[in-house]
């Protein structure tokens, strides 16, 4: 689902309009970036049914093991990271976010 829904957006098939986002959908000036953060809310989409499907095995005495456990956490952290590209990591008023004004010579 993660895919289907990365190639209808960079096929512009899906609006940019929500909340998390922030983006208007004719915004032109935004650039590759509206569609960063869009790959970034499905990549948090997916991270987030990942690891509920390996917990729901992880709980199993069958399945307790090294893999799923790595699902469950990695999944875990991976979304808690998404989340915070989302809110700080993209944000143009963030100097590390690569938006660094350089004086000119």
């Amino acid at each position: 689902m993660a895919l289907t829904a990365s190639l209808l957006l960079i096929s512009g098939a899906m609006p940019l309009r929500s909340l998390v986002l922030n983006l208007p959908a004719s915004d032109t000036d935004s650039g590759a970036q509206k569609y960063a953060k869009g790959i970034v809310a499905i990549t948090i989409f997916h991270h987030i049914t990942t690891g509920l499907q390996a917990a729901s095995h992880w709980i199993s005495p069958l399945h307790n093991n090294a893999a799923m456990a790595v699902g469950v956490y990695g999944s875990s952290g991976l979304t808690i990271l998404g989340i915070w590209t989302l809110m700080f990591g993209m944000n143009p008023n963030n100097a590390s976010a690569g938006n660094v004004r350089r004086k000119k010579a």
